[in-house]
């Protein structure tokens, strides 16, 4: 059957039998069929409708759930790879990677300008954030605070090992400064009341230091210039 063009508003038939169906034009409102198949159709668009309909191809494929299954290519400006995930917004990279070891970024923010991470987590679960702001709980082994501010209370169940409190120095378990110091001090496993360190006197042109410190069971020592008094 040779068909030089056809034009219809429909074309409904229960029956087309021919080893051979050329068509150099179609063009027709609705085609019913029980199955229409071909290696290649183009067109303006296409458009599928009914609750069964489903595309497969090699690398491509939608089910009748609407389940999409691509090897790659771009959604809403994602681009799709086999192992990666990633979007480029002005000079960030946002990217979500599947193949990389457990030390390397697997979801992460790249600064393009400044060529530099500034967000990542790692499989093995380590996290990065160049700047964060945290809310909640946190366990930590280890780390360092810098410029640090406590607003309530704090305790601490472990030992100070060594720094710097209001100008008192601690070193080695010893506290020391020039600052008056009033409070419960823990030298080793002595608890010692101290009622004023180094407090300033002059007598005559000298200028001393002394020391009033009471301890449990012993009673109180005074030190002046370095001197103990008992």
């Amino acid at each position: 059957v040779t068909v030089k063009n056809l034009s219809a508003t429909n074309i409904v038939s229960g029956t087309l039998d021919a080893s051979k169906v050329t068509v150099k034009n179609l063009n027709a409102s609705n085609i019913t069929s029980g199955t229409l198949s071909a290696s290649k159709i183009s067109g303006g668009s296409l458009s599928l409708t009914g609750n069964n309909t489903t595309i497969t191809s090699t690398n491509f494929s939608v089910d009748k759930n609407g389940v999409v299954t691509a090897k790659s290519g771009t959604i809403g400006g994602w681009k799709i790879d086999a192992g990666s995930l990633t979007k480029q917004t002005g000079n960030y990279s946002l990217e979500i990677r599947a193949d990389r070891p457990a030390t390397d970024a697997a979801i992460l923010v790249w600064d393009n300008k400044n060529q530099a991470y500034n967000f990542y987590v790692r499989p093995d679960g380590y996290l990065y954030a160049k700047n964060a702001e945290i809310n909640g709980k946190i366990n930590a082994t280890s780390g360092t605070f810098k410029n640090c501010t406590i607003t309530e209370s704090c305790s601490v169940p472990g030992s100070i090992i060594s720094g710097t409190i209001s100008g008192v120095d601690i070193v080695g378990g010893t506290i020391s400064g020039s600052a008056s110091v009033k409070g419960t001090v823990i030298e080793g496993s002595l608890i010692v009341s101290v009622a004023n360190q180094f407090g300033h006197f002059e007598i005559g042109g000298y200028v001393g230091k002394t020391t009033y410190v009471n301890i449990p069971g012993v009673g109180t020592l005074n030190f002046v210039g370095g001197i103990l008094i008992e």
